[in-house]
C-alpha cells in the first residue's frame, strides 16, 4: 500500500515539495534544520512539527514574523488530515505552503530521485589563489575535515557580494559541533551582522535574544535556573518594544548562542577587539587598569576620540580595578588587586553550550568615537572596543579546550600586547641588583617564551596557518615593570606630538621606534628567544616598555599616591594607530622589526 505523509508544498514553487516524516521535524532558515527555506522573514528555527499518529502538531518556535494557519495566529495546534484533497494554508512570516496529508510519490517510495528543486544554498571558497565550488554543506564540512578549507580562506555564499575568512562562520572550525553531519551549523552569510563579544558568534540582528523580565520566567536552558528565561519576541508595543510571555517590555537583549546579555549600546557598532597575554603574575592586571584610566584621558583630550564605557554592568570588574588605584578618598592607604583567578566568577561564566559546560570569558566593553578624525585617519565612526582579561594560567601549554576557549579573543583581535616581566627571568636579575631592586625580583622564575610559543600555536591552529606565515596584526611585545629599569629604558615624554590650533595630535612614530630598538636590544641580550619568536610570528612587531604604576610598590600594596603610570597607554595607541584609527606622524619607517 502505497504510503501516506504529510507534505508542504510552497504555493509560489509548486515543484519545491517537503515530507514531514520525522518527529520532530524542525523548518526554519538555519542550515542545522530539517527543511531550510533561505528567506529573511523565516526565523532561524521557526517552527516544529511533531507526528501523532495521522494528527500532526505544529509549535510555533517563538518565531519573529510569526506563523498562521487558515488565517488564524498559530502558537500551538493539532491538525488532523483533511477529506476530498482539501489542504490547509499555512504561512510562515511572507512565505506560503500548502500543507495536507497523502500519498508519497513512487519515486520517492523507492529512493529514486524525484524532479523537485532542494533549496539549498551553494557556498565557494577560494584557497591558494584556487576558487572552489558550487558546494553543498555537506561538501563544505568534508573540505573542513580533510583540510582542504583552512580558516584563513575567503569563504562566500553564491549570490553574495560579501566575503568572509571561514573561521568566522559559526560552526565551521568550532570543536563543539559535528562537522560530518552538519546538523548544528548555521552559515548565515548575507547582510548585516553581530558579533557576540562572549562567545564571538556572528548572527543577524532579527536572531537577536531578550531576556524576560516578569519574576515568574526564571530558568534559562544555557544559562541555568537562576537567570530569566531567554526568548525570540512575537509580541511587541506599539513602539516596537518586546513583551515576555507575561506581558511584561524587556529593554535587555542576548546572543542567540551564549544567551549572554549583550548592552544595547555594543550593537549599534562594529566591535575591535584587543588582546593582552602574559605569564601568571605579569600585571597584566594592574597593566589593563592603570592604561585604561589613562586612556580616558588621553584619548578625548589629546586626540579628540570620545572614550566611555558601553556598559557598566559588564565592565565592573575592571570599574573595580580602577577605583582601588585611582579614585580612593585615602590616597595613602595601601591597595592591591588580587591575582585573576582561573574560575573567578566577576571574568568567566559557566554557560551550557551543545550539551557541554563551556567557561567563557566576560570582557570590558567601551566605546570609542573617531568621528573628529575622519579627514585624517583611513577609518572613522565608531567601534566598540573589547579588551579581556585573562589568567596566565590559560595561556599555559594544554588549557586550551572546547570546555575552556577563553583565549580565542586573539583569533579575532586587531592587535595583540604580550606583557613580558623581567622580574621573573633570572637572566635580568642582574640588572635588578645593579638598580637596587632586590626587592622586586619574583621568588619563581617562568619560561615566559613558553607562553609566547603556546599563544602562536593556538593562533595557527585556530587559523589553519602554515608555519611560514606571519600574522599581519600588529604585536606589540612590552617590558612590564620598566621603571625598575628605568636606566635602560627612559621613558620620558609623551610619545605624541601637539599640533598647531584646536587640532588633534599625533602620534611619534619615530620616538616609539626608537624606543623600541633600544628595548629589543636589551631583549636580544638576556632574553633573545623572546625577539625570535615573536619576529617569527607576526611581520609587525614593536617593543614598547611600560609601567603601570611607575614605581616600585611595597609589599603591603601600592598607595594611590604614588602611582605615576609611564607609557602605559601606548600600546592600544599604537595598534589603534596601526589600524589606521588614529593619526601619526612617521618620518622614517623602522624596517629592522616593525
Amino acid at each position: 500500500m502505497a504510503k501516506k505523509v504529510w507534505q508542504l508544498q510552497r504555493s509560489d514553487e509548486p515543484s519545491a515539495i517537503y515530507f514531514i516524516e520525522c518527529s520532530p521535524t524542525i523548518l526554519g532558515r538555519s542550515l542545522g534544520c530539517d527543511i531550510v527555506i533561505s528567506d529573511a522573514c523565516i526565523s532561524s528555527k521557526h517552527l516544529q512539527f511533531t507526528l501523532d499518529g495521522e494528527a500532526l502538531r505544529i509549535n510555533d518556535l517563538q518565531s519573529s514574523s510569526g506563523t498562521r494557519i487558515n488565517g488564524r495566529r498559530l502558537k500551538n495546534t493539532s491538525i488532523k488530515p483533511l477529506f476530498a484533497g482539501k489542504k490547509y494554508k499555512l504561512l510562515t512570516g511572507n512565505v506560503a505552503f500548502d500543507l495536507f496529508y497523502a500519498t508519497r510519490p513512487k519515486a520517492v517510495a523507492d529512493n529514486k530521485p524525484v524532479d523537485v528543486e532542494k533549496e539549498e544554498p551553494q557556498w565557494f571558497y577560494a584557497s591558494n589563489e584556487r576558487e572552489v565550488g558550487p558546494l553543498t554543506l555537506v561538501e563544505v564540512f568534508e573540505a573542513v575535515d580533510c583540510g582542504a578549507l583552512h580558516p584563513t580562506d575567503d569563504f562566500w555564499k553564491a549570490g553574495s557580494n560579501e566575503r568572509w575568512k571561514a573561521f568566522e562562520v559559526e560552526g565551521l572550525f568550532d570543536e563543539v559541533i559535528d562537522h560530518r553531519s552538519g546538523r548544528a551549523a548555521e552559515l548565515s552569510m548575507d547582510g548585516e551582522t553581530i558579533q557576540c563579544p562572549y562567545c564571538w558568534h556572528r548572527f543577524k540582528p532579527e536572531d537577536l535574544l531578550f531576556v524576560s523580565n516578569h519574576p515568574e520566567l526564571m530558568g534559562d536552558s544555557v544559562l541555568g535556573q537562576d537567570e530569566p528565561q531567554r526568548f525570540l519576541p512575537s509580541r511587541f508595543t506599539a513602539d516596537g518594544l518586546a513583551l515576555d510571555a507575561m506581558g511584561v517590555v524587556c529593554p535587555d537583549m542576548a546572543c542567540p548562542r551564549c544567551h549572554m546579555r549583550i548592552p544595547s549600546a555594543y550593537l549599534d557598532h562594529d566591535p575591535l577587539f584587543m588582546s593582552v597575554v602574559g605569564a601568571p603574575a605579569s600585571g597584566k592586571s594592574y597593566f589593563l587598569a592603570s592604561a585604561n584610566w589613562s586612556l580616558r584621558t588621553t584619548l578625548p583630550h589629546v586626540f579628540r576620540v570620545s572614550f566611555m564605557d558601553v556598559d557598566a554592568v559588564a565592565n565592573q570588574w575592571l570599574n573595580d580595578y580602577e577605583e582601588k588605584l585611582f579614585f580612593q578618598l585615602n590616597e595613602s592607604g595601601h591597595q592591591t588587586i588580587a591575582k585573576t583567578d582561573m574560575t573567578a566568577p566577576s571574568l568567566y561564566r559557566q554557560v551550557l553550550l551543545n550539551g557541554m559546560n563551556v567557561a567563557l570569558p566576560l570582557p570590558g566593553l567601551f566605546s570609542l568615537n573617531f568621528e573628529q578624525l575622519k579627514s585624517q585617519t583611513e577609518k572613522g565612526g565608531l567601534r566598540s572596543l573589547v579588551l579581556y582579561d585573562n589568567a596566565g594560567e590559560h595561556f599555559q601549554a594544554g588549557t586550551d579546550s572546547a570546555a575552556t576557549p577563553v583565549t580565542k579573543h586573539l583569533l579575532h583581535a586587531e592587535g595583540i600586547i604580550f606583557l613580558f616581566d623581567p622580574t621573573e627571568d633570572p637572566r635580568f636579575r642582574e640588572l635588578l641588583h645593579r638598580g637596587g631592586q632586590q626587592d622586586s625580583i619574583s621568588g619563581k622564575s617562568q619560561r615566559q617564551d613558553i607562553l609566547l610559543v603556546e599563544m602562536i600555536s593556538r593562533i595557527r591552529k585556530h587559523l589553519g596557518m602554515a608555519s611560514g606565515v606571519k600574522l599581519k596584526k600588529p604585536l606589540v611585545l612590552g617590558i612590564s615593570k620598566a621603571d625598575l629599569i628605568a636606566d635602560l629604558l627612559p621613558l620620558e615624554g609623551d610619545p605624541w606630538i601637539v599640533q598647531d590650533g584646536n587640532q588633534p595630535a599625533a602620534l611619534d612614530m619615530d620616538k616609539i621606534h626608537r624606543m623600541s630598538r633600544l628595548t629589543r636590544d636589551l631583549l636580544l641580550r638576556y632574553a633573545p628567544e623572546i625577539t625570535t619568536t615573536a619576529e617569527n610570528l607576526a611581520e609587525n612587531v614593536v617593543y614598547i616598555p611600560n609601567s603601570a604604576l611607575g614605581h616600585n610598590p611595597s609589599h603591603e600594596g601600592v598607595r594611590p599616591c604614588d602611582i605615576k603610570p609611564q607609557w602605559v597607554e601606548v600600546p592600544f595607541l599604537y595598534i589603534l594607530a596601526r589600524c589606521g584609527y588614529l593619526p601619526y606622524i612617521e618620518r622614517q619607517r623602522d624596517e629592522s622589526h616593525a
